[in-house]
This record gives structure tokens, sequence and C-alpha cells, in this order.
């Protein structure tokens, strides 16, 4: 990495740069963070990861972070996070997309979850949110929840029991009141507006103009299909049998998790992160306490034996993702037998999960500091 380091320095003296683990951090002024990526990329980090940007009211800034892998083999284990801090009343900051083409839709995504603008990007515009968003960027500290927002957290003193699987107070439960009650036009009338009417410039207006790029080009509406978890719609703009321009639309199923975190702690959030998909809920949350036991300087207080309950259910998981896999593709192939087989070895595993874990797929069982509780007698004979 001294190559890395000593690279960056040429192209931006005051850059600066710090290893922790295999993360490499590198901070740079706006400036300078064109050139910073290309030198970052030049030296194998070649795959874009995410896209990060965090909002400090408080010092009236904004960072944006890049990280950065690699699929070279002697690369694979580390990650580059290439950071610059912006104002935030001017959040411009420059695309990254003619280096990393992967940021197109992450950039997109902090344009509208933050307001940054990326200077440069061939299409910054609406990806997730809804048609008829008319408030400021959601991920800004200064947009707060409509309800939740106006009490404080639960106490972190509060057992973790009920910290984690209590039901909301009653104040923050919405009433009638609470929701505004709006006619919607059905579903031909809307789509008609948004064609026709130039003042309804909602999201499906842009994608077919933006589809269309000659009179010669057709733009159709493909969608809103459902493969397999969850829905998007594609539209897309055809020239004859020559399908040209392809515009997703993705955001049917965002929840808007991460803001809602925000309202939580650490260890309330733990069932909220690991739903996004029930069939690998230990996979989901095994970075997240990683990450906040790294945040808290306790990795090294977890129990050794913790560490091992954790990888046998994030096994588990594996397995039990790779036999649903197995088990619908024999359905989809009208292979009874074959869909019949794995379901049943699945069972088995499923049933080990939850003497373990006490549930049989979200267990909410890692917590930060190690597992919610041991295994019991007799169960590793079982296993």
């Amino acid at each position: 990495m001294n190559d890395l380091f000593e690279k960056v320095q040429n192209v931006a003296p005051e850059a600066q740069c710090t290893v922790k683990g295999n993360r490499i951090k590198i901070t740079t002024p706006v400036k300078s963070v064109v050139k910073v990526a290309e030198v970052v990329k030049e030296c194998g980090f070649n795959h874009i990861e995410s896209v990060c940007g965090t909002d400090y009211p408080t010092t009236n800034t904004m960072e944006v972070l890049y990280i950065v892998g690699s699929v070279e083999e002697a690369l694979k284990s580390k990650v580059v996070i290439l950071g610059s801090r912006i104002p935030r009343d001017n959040p411009v900051f420059p695309t990254l997309t003619n280096i990393w083409p992967g940021a197109y839709f992450h950039e997109r995504e902090e344009y509208e979850m933050l307001g940054i603008r990326f200077e440069g990007h061939p299409r910054l515009a609406k990806l997730l949110l809804p048609d008829d968003w008319d408030d400021i960027p959601p991920l800004r500290k200064d947009y707060h929840l409509k309800k939740w927002g106006t009490i404080e957290r639960v106490d972190s003193g509060l057992r973790i029991e009920r910290a984690v699987l209590h039901n909301p107070p009653p104040e923050c439960i919405p009433t009638e009141s609470d929701f505004v009650k709006v006619k919607t036009p059905p579903f031909l009338e809307r789509f008609q507006q948004a064609l026709d009417v130039p003042e309804y410039d909602t999201l499906g207006r842009q994608l077919f103009q933006w589809v269309r790029k000659d009179e010669q080009t057709i733009a159709i509406s493909f969608g809103i299909q459902h493969p397999g978890s969850g829905h998007m719609r594609l539209v897309l703009g055809v020239d004859g049998d020559i399908i040209t321009e392809v515009e997703p639309d993705i955001g049917y199923v965002h929840r808007g998790k991460e803001k809602m975190c925000e309202y939580k702690n650490y260890f309330q959030n733990i069932p909220l992160l690991e739903r996004p998909t029930v069939h690998d809920s230990s996979g989901m949350l095994f970075p997240y306490v990683l990450a906040v036991e790294d945040l808290l300087d306790i990795s090294d207080k977890v129990p050794e034996r913790a560490k091992y309950l954790r990888i046998i259910m994030a096994e588990f998981n594996r397995i039990l993702n790779h036999t649903y896999w197995l088990a619908i593709m024999g359905i989809f192939t009208g292979h009874s037998t074959m869909f019949m087989w794995p379901m049943g070895d699945r069972e088995l595993i499923i049933d080990a999960a939850q003497r373990l874990a006490g549930a049989r797929v979200t267990y909410t069982y890692f917590v930060p500091g190690g597992v919610r509780n041991d295994a019991p007698d007799g169960w590793a004979d079982y296993v």
C-alpha cells in the first residue's frame, strides 16, 4: 500500500491516508477527489461497492464516501474508502461515474436522499422516492419522521428483551387524524395525466421523456413486475424490435430503514435490519453487529464461544438458502420430487436453528457483544 500512498501524495499533497485493519481511508479536499480516484483505480481498486453520504448539520457540512474494492485476487481482502467534505448549503460533488461506472445509481440515491448534486453525472434524477414526494431530502438530519420525530427515543436503559421486542409507545401509534385523505385517481387516468399534462411532472413522465430520444422511439412501460424479492418497473425505449434504452423504476419496496434506524438504539435496530431477506437474516445482521462492535471498540471482548455460535447460525442460513433455491428450481421445472427432498432437509436445519434461537426464520439472535443466549443442553448432539 506504500505505492498507493505515495501516488496519492503526489497528486494531492493535502490528502490524509489512514489504515485500520483491511480498510484504507483517504480523505482529500473535493478539488482533488477526481485525481485521487484515478490513482486509486490505477492501483487496482476497480470495483465500486457503495457511495455513502452523511449529513453533519452542526458543522454545516456533508461527507461523501466512496467504498471501493477490487476484483483482483491480491486486493480482494482490502477496501479503500475515499472521502471528502462539502458545504451543506451548497452540496456539490464531482461525479466519479467516468472512473467507476458502477457509481451511477449510488450517486443518484445520494442526490435523492441527501440533495448532493454530482456534477457531470449522465442522469441525475429521481430513483427511489414516490412521485408525490415534495419535502426535503429525507436523510438530512432536519427531516423528521412525522410521528416518531415528536418524542424522545425509548430509554436505552430498558432491558434488552423489551427494547428489541416491545411495541412502540401509544403516542407513536398513528391515529386517523394523522393521515391525510387523498382522492387517488384511477391508474389509467393518472397514467394519461403523466403523459399529457406538462404540470404533472411525475417520475413516470420523467422516465418516458428520458427513453424517447427521437420520434422513432416508442416508450413502453414494462411492469410492475415481481422478480422474486420485490416490485420494479422498466420503462423501455423501443425502435422497431430493438430496445434502445432501459430506465428502471425500483423504489416500490424502499421502506426508509436507514431513517428509521436514527430513531432507535443499537439493540432496537436488530429486528429491523434482519428482515430485508428473511431467508438469510443472520447474514444480514452479521455485518451490522460487527460494525457496532468496531465502533464501540469491543470486538476483542466478544466471547470465543459466541463467535462459534454466530458462524454456526450463519452457516445454517447459507445452507437454507441453497436448499430453498434448489427446491424452487424443482417447482419451476415441474419436478415435484426435486422440490420435496430439499424442503425436507431444510426443515431439519430450521428445527436446529429454532432450538438455538427460538424462532424459525428471523432469529434476532446476534447482538453487539455476542449472541442472545447460549446453546441449550443436548443441542450439539441434535445437530
